[in-house]
């Protein structure tokens, strides 16, 4: 019978240490995504400047 290989890093195992460098790379990559797409989508030059009349000849509430 095959018997594992007995690499060990100061962390563990050869395999738990590089997946968890793939994750943490993953994890990285994801967070800087979802800033990209915030900062684009939710940043302050994105917004309009609406005061109340705007709002109020846009609805037609004004008489």
């Amino acid at each position: 019978m095959l018997e594992p290989t007995k690499r060990t890093t100061r962390q563990g195992p050869h395999w738990a240490w590089r997946l968890r460098r793939h994750l943490g790379w993953v994890l990285a990559i994801k967070i800087a995504f979802i800033a990209l797409l915030f900062a684009f989508f939710f940043s302050g030059g994105q917004r309009p400047d609406i005061d109340a009349g705007e709002v109020s000849d846009r609805l037609q509430l004004h008489r």
